[in-house]
C-alpha cells in the first residue's frame, strides 16, 4: 500500500516543529487583526482647549471592516483544526470519553466526519481568503495552507519520529 520512506528522527522532529510553528505564526497574526486595538497610552479623557488647537485631529481611515463574519468563522475552524493536530492534545482521553457516550463503531464515524468537515472547511478557508478582499486575507490563507500541510504530513512525521532504531 503506502510505504513510508526511512527518515532520520532528527529530520522528522525538525520538520514537525517547523510545520507547527509555521502554522501558528499566521494564525496568531490573524487573531491579532481580529482583536480590537488598545487606546494610545497616557491619553486623557478631556483635553484642555489649548491642547486641541495645538494637536492635529486624528481621522479614522476608511478601510474595510476588520470583523468580517465569514472570515472570523473560518479562522475559528482553521484554529480548531490546528489545535487537533498539535502534539500533546489529549486525544486518548477524548476517545475514551467519546466511547462512553457512543459505544462501538458510531464513535469512529463521528470522529471521521468531524475531522473531514474540519479539513474541508480549512480548504474552503484557503480558497475564500485567496479570492476575498478581507483584511484577514493573507494570514488566513497562509495559516490554512500550512494547517492542511500539517494534517497531511504530521502522521508520517510522527511515525518517523517514533520509529527510531
Amino acid at each position: 500500500m503506502f510505504e513510508i520512506p526511512p527518515s532520520d528522527y532528527r529530520l522528522a522532529f525538525l520538520s514537525l516543529t517547523a510545520l507547527i510553528v509555521g502554522a501558528a505564526i499566521p494564525l496568531a497574526f490573524a487573531w491579532a487583526r481580529v482583536l480590537p486595538e488598545d487606546p494610545p497610552p497616557f491619553e486623557s479623557s478631556a483635553p484642555s482647549p489649548a491642547s486641541l488647537e495645538q494637536e492635529p485631529t486624528h481621522e479614522v481611515s476608511p478601510h474595510p471592516s476588520k470583523r468580517d463574519a465569514k472570515s472570523i468563522i473560518l479562522l475559528v475552524c482553521v484554529t480548531l483544526a490546528y489545535i487537533l493536530q498539535f502534539p500533546g492534545v489529549p486525544g486518548d482521553a477524548a476517545a475514551h470519553w467519546r466511547n462512553t457516550i457512543l459505544p462501538g463503531s458510531p464513535a469512529a464515524y463521528v470522529v471521521f466526519t468531524a475531522d473531514s468537515v474540519l479539513l474541508v472547511i480549512t480548504g474552503v478557508a484557503a480558497c475564500y481568503s485567496l479570492l476575498g478582499s478581507s483584511p484577514l486575507r493573507v494570514p488566513l490563507s497562509i495559516g490554512a495552507e500550512l494547517v492542511l500541510l500539517l494534517w497531511l504530513l504530521a502522521p508520517l512525521l510522527r511515525t518517523a519520529l517514533l520509529a527510531t532504531s
